[in-house]
């Protein structure tokens, strides 16, 4: 059995290693206040474990996309503190949001802005191409959470 990356063993205050997962769609019903109108709308939720601690923190976001995901990262950080060092798959929303934030990501060049990550020391470090079972301690909490 090989053994576990170094950021799951080293001791640190929770959410300095995180997982990144963006999961769903939902069906929702959004009614407007103005009009009276219902319409239907999906909602997706981005999961954040820590890699140490195994602790969950789930942000909801309205729609699929780079920007969602930035607000949705604001949100957990303004919480939660800085991070050190994230880890995610490929998804299209994780590699927008790091070209956009100029975030220092192994395997991609830096975006135009490196001021929101990098400025806390963030990492960003994106698993390869086809080994999803590298994100395993992620996709486990995102089963135990569609189990609710």
């Amino acid at each position: 059995m090989a053994e576990l990356p170094h950021d799951r063993l080293e001791p640190g205050p929770p959410f300095s290693f995180v997982g990144v997962d963006v999961f769903g769609p939902w069906p929702v019903v959004v009614r407007r206040t103005t009009r009276g109108v219902t319409t239907p709308s999906k909602r997706w939720g981005v999961l954040l474990t820590c890699l140490v601690s195994r602790a969950v923190h789930v942000e909801l976001v309205e729609e699929m996309s780079s920007n969602a995901f930035i607000n949705a990262l604001r949100r957990f950080l303004a919480i939660r503190g800085s991070v050190r060092q994230f880890r995610s798959d490929r998804g299209s929303n994780f590699i927008g949001a790091v070209k956009e934030l100029g975030i220092n990501a192994s395997f991609i060049e830096d975006g135009p802005v490196k001021q929101f990550l990098t400025q806390n020391g963030s990492s960003w470090i994106f698993n390869p191409p086809y080994a999803h079972h590298f994100g395993g301690a992620w996709e486990r909490m995102i089963g135990v959470i569609e189990e609710f």
